[in-house]
């Protein structure tokens, strides 16, 4: 499982299987045998999310990073839902502008 993680964790930065491969000294096939059950990992996390459990709980629950956790949390959505989830607010002229656009009449 801890290996699972290790991929997981490198796969969602884009690193190439050969990289991994090098860095844990395994077969480059050992890492391709192990990223199909990359879903299922996340599986898990993400019913945890929708029953109302926090990132922190969800982290410390499945032995993840809270950024790792972030990251599938995240995933799919847009840039203003990222933003929400995770309370962070526009800047105000990202605000003033939508407003100015929104109040011009043709």
């Amino acid at each position: 499982m801890e290996l699972d993680l290790k991929i997981l964790r490198m796969d969602r930065l884009h690193i190439p299987q050969e990289r991994m491969a090098k860095r844990f000294d395994i077969l480059q096939q050992t890492i391709s045998i192990h990223l199909p059950k990359m879903p299922e990992l996340a599986k898990w996390v993400n019913s945890d999310l929708k029953r109302g459990f926090t990132i922190p709980q969800v982290a410390e629950k499945h032995r993840w990073t809270e950024p790792m956790v972030w990251s599938v949390a995240l995933e799919g959505k847009s840039d203003l839902e990222r933003f929400k989830a995770l309370n962070w607010g526009l800047r105000i002229w990202d605000r003033i502008s939508g407003m100015l656009l929104n109040s011009f009449t043709y």
